[in-house]
């Protein structure tokens, strides 16, 4: 299916003449900002997630429902960069923008992420936040 995209939009490319940023996602749906106030508005959002994993930067995860299923994206940048954060209060002024006031905070140890054999279900260790 990623290859399929991928020469679609490499014809278009030819046919036009001009170059198109392409940001492939699944359901098609690209996460920004706008996006999630969209979603928001919509009450199509399930939940958001700011996951800190070890000493990195912060990243947002959006939960939505497309077409009766859930699906997960992180918050990028018009130029299709992943959004990151250095504290919890970056991740609110973003969440702000788009109209929403909860989230979750998803801490990941970096132990637990090298000694894992499979993928862990790190929602259930999160923790609340409304701002």
């Amino acid at each position: 299916m990623v290859c399929v995209c991928l020469y679609y939009v490499y014809f278009l490319t030819i046919l036009y003449g001009c170059l198109f940023t392409a940001v492939i996602v699944v359901g098609g749906v690209e996460m920004n900002i706008e996006q999630l106030d969209h979603l928001n508005q919509q009450h199509k959002l399930k939940a958001v997630n700011f996951i800190e994993s070890g000493h990195g930067p912060m990243v947002i995860e959006v939960e939505f429902t497309q077409d009766e299923a859930v699906q997960k994206e992180l918050i990028k940048d018009r130029s299709g960069n992943v959004v990151t954060c250095q504290n919890v209060k970056e991740g609110y002024q973003i969440c702000l923008k788009a109209g929403v006031h909860e989230a979750n905070l998803v801490q990941i140890e970096t132990h637990d992420e090298a000694c894992r054999s499979d993928f862990a279900d790190y929602h259930k260790e999160s923790i609340p936040l409304k701002f």
